[in-house]
């Protein structure tokens, strides 16, 4: 972008639109003379010294491709892949366990990144003290230093009774 001065000050510009966790650098150059008839110094360029810098780090996209398979009445598998916008350094997973009943509370799973990872990118974990028979939604949310991100996948699934349970 080229500004034209006029001042002997240089103005202030502003940097919308980048991306978080992005390092970006700036190549800046003053141009005197030339531009116009009216010019107040002599023909003359001077290249700035160039500027790097990185975003700070954001709340991470929504996982993909969630799944949830039940193991047995008592516990389940839960896998996915990160988000494709990590907007950082992932430090952990949420899941979130919702019982349907309506009587029991939501409760939570944290998982590491490192210990969750398998060689193919997905992630996966079991959740476990469930109960046959009963109805629960799922959802997982990846989390960076500036916070959790959105749990656009939900899915939900209702436990099998031990006696109609098929691996």
């Amino acid at each position: 972008k080229k500004i034209p001065l006029v001042l002997t000050s240089l103005p202030l510009v502003s940097l919308i639109g980048l991306r978080p966790f992005h390092k970006y650098t700036v190549n800046t150059q003053v141009i005197c003379g030339g531009l116009s008839s009216s010019a107040q110094c002599p023909p003359s360029t001077r290249t700035m010294r160039q500027l790097s810098f990185s975003t700070r780090q954001d709340r991470p996209g929504a996982v993909q491709s969630l799944k949830v398979r039940s193991l047995n009445p008592y516990s389940v598998q839960v896998s996915w892949l990160s988000p494709a916008l990590p907007n950082g350094i992932l430090t952990h997973y949420v899941v979130e366990i919702k019982p349907e009943d309506g009587e029991t509370a939501p409760f939570t799973v944290d998982v590491p990144v490192s210990s969750a990872e398998k060689n193919d990118h997905i992630i996966e974990t079991i959740v476990d003290q469930l109960i046959g028979g009963e109805r629960y939604t799922f959802s997982v949310r990846a989390v960076t230093e500036a916070g959790a991100g959105e749990a656009d996948n939900v899915v939900s699934l209702t436990q099998p009774l031990l006696g109609n349970f098929k691996s």
